[in-house]
C-alpha cells in the first residue's frame, strides 16, 4: 500500500526532528498513530531515544482508551488524559 503524504506536513516536520525519528515511525500502521508520535515530538522536543519509548509503551492507544472512556457530556475535554486511568 502506497501512503500518500501531505508534503506540507512532512516539510514542517523534517525541519524540526530528524531522519531517526522518521524511521522510528515508518513501521507504525496508522496514519494517525504517525501523527500522534510526530506531534508528540515537535511539541515535547522529544528525542529518539523517547520516541522509541513511548511507542513501546503504546502512548498512542493508551490515548485513544483513555479518550473513549470520557462520555460526550463530559466537562473534560478529549484528550486531556494520555493513560486510561478514570
Amino acid at each position: 500500500m502506497i501512503l500518500k503524504l501531505n508534503f506540507e506536513i512532512v516539510s514542517t516536520a523534517s525541519t524540526q526532528l530528524s531522519w531517526s525519528h522518521f524511521i522510528g515511525i515508518s513501521p507504525l500502521k496508522l496514519y494517525e498513530e504517525k501523527l500522534f508520535y510526530l506531534n508528540e515530538s515537535i511539541r515535547g522536543f522529544i528525542s529518539i531515544k523517547e520516541l522509541r519509548r513511548m511507542i513501546n509503551h503504546k502512548a498512542y492507544e493508551r490515548k485513544e482508551i483513555a479518550d473513549t472512556q470520557l462520555t460526550s457530556n463530559s466537562l473534560i475535554p478529549i484528550g486531556t488524559f494520555k493513560d486510561p486511568y478514570l
